[in-house]
């Protein structure tokens, strides 16, 4: 609630803000968005990113962990069958893997197709549960998991997510640390 509430009052500020409403991306955004603007690493303006940059390292609490994954051919073919949504899945499941301290698990997920199905995403759990059963996970996956699948402009919760991706994915793929130093101790 009080993440949200935050989040909230940034983006009435940039709804108002003669300045952030003079970049076309935040004025679309601003017209589009289910509540008015919403923030979004890869289409806001730089001075943008660092507000919100800074916002989330002084006044959020969070904390993410980080699945990386690659579409290496031969076991794409393999254990994935070639499918977007299995390797999806597989991803997913990784990550349930640090759930166990979590109750209730309820996962703010943005929408991505049919990878984000609610159908694919407890295909994620089943995988977590077996190698749970394998003792390749350190707990048992909670029961029930909630997924709250949700397109990027109606969960505002999601943003501090997308931010923290965007900033781990430039400086992992272009070596860019900047932006990613104000939040590396949330990782």
């Amino acid at each position: 609630d009080d993440a949200r509430a935050t989040i909230d009052g940034f983006c009435e500020e940039i709804n108002s803000s003669k300045f952030f409403q003079s970049f076309p991306s935040v004025q679309k955004r601003t017209k589009e968005g289910w509540h008015g603007f919403y923030p979004h690493a890869s289409k806001d303006p730089a001075e943008l990113r660092y507000e919100f940059l800074k916002l989330m390292a002084q006044e959020i609490d969070f904390s993410a962990r980080v699945v990386v994954g690659r579409k290496i051919p031969a076991i794409y073919q393999q254990r994935h069958n070639e499918q977007p949504r299995e390797f999806y899945a597989d991803l997913m499941s990784h990550l349930l893997k640090y759930s166990g301290k979590i109750d209730p698990l309820i996962l703010d997920v943005a929408e991505r197709g049919t990878s984000t199905s609610n159908l694919n995403l407890l295909h994620a759990v089943d995988i977590a549960r077996q190698r749970s059963r394998r003792g390749t996970m350190t707990h048992k996956v909670r029961d029930p998991t909630t997924f709250n699948v949700q397109p990027d402009d109606h969960g505002i919760l999601l943003a501090p997510a997308g931010y923290g991706l965007w900033t781990f994915q430039r400086v992992s793929e272009k070596g860019e640390e900047r932006l990613y130093g104000r939040l590396e101790s949330n990782f």
